[in-house]
């Protein structure tokens, strides 16, 4: 399975292949498009030879992830989040991809999306796109166009839609929602391990494909407000005031109202940077103003798939491709499948639902007491930062959670609740919590929420959600709630002292398929 872009630590672990910057197969070789500031950004534009009477069809625009480089050649290998090259030319598409300023071929430093950088990039390939042989045109200098891809390239998506009327489609994959409230950091707490990540690609990552630039040799970056915004968080554990202030600008949520296309919106089961939350959020904004929008979750993302990702490159294009005939071909025939589908984390076959969200008919259930030491130099939950992703706990607090009494499907957030007191300094800290399938001794969907608390000696309650999950229970399933004090994910405790939970409350959601919620 391909990974998204992470950091140069784990890129042979995590980052999809790419193919060499420049190796330009439909005779456009070594294509540059000047941007707003004179930067060149690097393009390919692969052509269909499935082409109307007048000799054009429309074009699918391929956004690669961060610290990659797009795909240049129609064999290329697939990046994660977005479909394979070949089956969408053999669909009647032509695909165009580039690379983003600080990526591959293409000048520049990357500046994390920015409305006044990347979008405004990102238009001026949609310029160059118009005035190209076989391109289709909705008007002059309008090309009939659908965008595609994942991550940072999902997230230039809902931006360049919300100001460009001639974006038609998009399929956003594994993307944001907000940048600071639910995806570099979540309930106040920063990645710490993902900012490291992404602080070290932004120093090396980028920088090989550049090397082999036609312009010449590209060292590339990452913007210095971003650089200093994640070490500054690390070191203080939640997001700075200037750099919230910095993602902001750059969250989908802010220009959601202004997305009026059709859009596809795929999400990670095991995506530890950008949780299904985000996924669901954007869903639901759009699906509440009537925009035509489906939701799909994929094992994939930001981290490993913990299980069987099941037929995911095919199923993949196929849900892509269907959605762009429905929508950019605007052919009326095209069934695009149900409005929900999700694949378990310990199965290997996709299931559906008639709308998101399913209907809740029921909980599996768990619920306890007990003591959680908490240390500043507190064991890890994942032994290795390798994947950034939860592991079982070696140090924390157990809570058995019932099995159904037959076959359920559990999917969505589970909710804690939790009534405890305790001691420690700093007062103001975080525990985590995630669910163990025993029987498989992975955690589900290698997520953890982290988890607020007060401990000043006072009796408290704290309600909250954890990060979505899919996975399919039995009769004889095993899982559990693990309460521990540190993660890969987030960092170690900064706290020294214990919180003694009086009432650990936990509830898994039981959805029913065939009905609406």
């Amino acid at each position: 399975m391909k990974r998204l872009g992470i950091a140069a630590a784990v890129a042979c672990a995590l980052l999809s292949p790419a193919p060499p910057a420049g190796a330009e197969a439909t005779g456009d070789t070594h294509t540059f498009v000047t941007s707003f500031d004179g930067t060149q950004l690097q393009v390919h534009l692969m052509r269909t030879d499935r082409v109307a009477d007048d000799g054009a069809a429309p074009t699918v625009m391929i956004a690669h992830g961060f610290g990659e480089a797009a795909p240049s050649d129609p064999d290329a290998a697939r990046l994660a989040g977005a479909p394979t090259v070949r089956p969408v030319l053999d669909a009647g598409y032509n695909v165009l991809t580039w690379d983003a300023r600080g990526h591959g071929g293409s000048e520049g430093s990357a500046m994390f999306d920015s409305p006044d950088f990347e979008v405004r990039d990102t238009q001026a390939v949609i310029d160059w796109a118009a005035t190209q042989p076989g391109v289709e045109l909705d008007g002059p200098g309008d090309p009939r166009v659908g965008m595609v891809g994942a991550s940072y390239g999902g997230i230039v998506q809902f931006l360049t839609a919300a100001v460009d009327h001639r974006v038609d489609v998009i399929a956003p994959g594994y993307t944001a929602n907000t940048l600071a409230g639910n995806s570099l950091a979540k309930n106040g707490k920063f990645k710490e391990g993902w900012g490291l990540a992404l602080a070290g690609m932004g120093g090396v990552g980028n920088v090989p494909a550049g090397l082999i630039s036609p312009l010449g040799p590209q060292l590339h970056g990452l913007d210095p407000g971003s650089v200093t915004g994640l070490t500054g968080s690390i070191v203080a554990g939640t997001v700075t005031p200037a750099f919230k202030a910095y993602l902001d600008v750059r969250s989908p949520h802010l220009y959601l109202d202004r997305v009026n296309v059709p859009t596809l919106i795929q999400g990670g089961t095991s995506d530890t940077l950008f949780p299904l939350e985000n996924l669901v959020n954007d869903f639901l904004t759009l699906k509440a103003r009537g925009v035509p929008v489906k939701l799909a979750w994929n094992c994939e993302g930001h981290s490993l798939c913990p299980g069987n990702a099941g037929p995911l490159e095919a199923k993949f294009n196929s849900t892509v491709i269907a959605w762009m005939d429905r929508w950019l071909k605007e052919d009326r025939h095209t069934d695009t499948g149900p409005q929900f589908e999700w694949i378990a984390d310990n199965e290997d076959n996709y299931r559906s639902a008639v709308a998101y969200p399913a209907k809740q008919v029921g909980a599996l259930r768990g619920r306890g007491s007990g003591l959680l030491p908490l240390t500043a130099v507190a064991p890890l939950s994942s032994p290795g930062f390798v994947f950034i992703g939860a592991q079982p706990a070696l140090v924390g607090l157990n809570v058995p959670i019932s099995a159904p009494s037959g076959d359920s499907d559990v999917v969505g957030f589970p909710v804690l609740s939790l009534t405890y007191t305790g001691t420690a300094l700093p007062h103001t800290t975080w525990v985590y919590g995630q669910i163990l399938d025993k029987k498989s001794g992975r955690v589900v969907g290698v997520q953890v929420t982290p988890i607020p608390l007060t401990l000043d000696g006072k009796r408290r309650v704290v309600t909250l959600d954890l990060n979505a999950i899919a996975t399919r229970a039995t009769s004889d399933s095993q899982y559990v709630l693990q309460l521990i004090p540190g993660s890969a994910i987030f960092g170690l405790q900064r706290s020294t002292g214990a919180v003694t939970f009086n009432d650990i409350q936990v509830s898994l959601p039981v959805i029913d398929p065939a009905h609406r919620g």
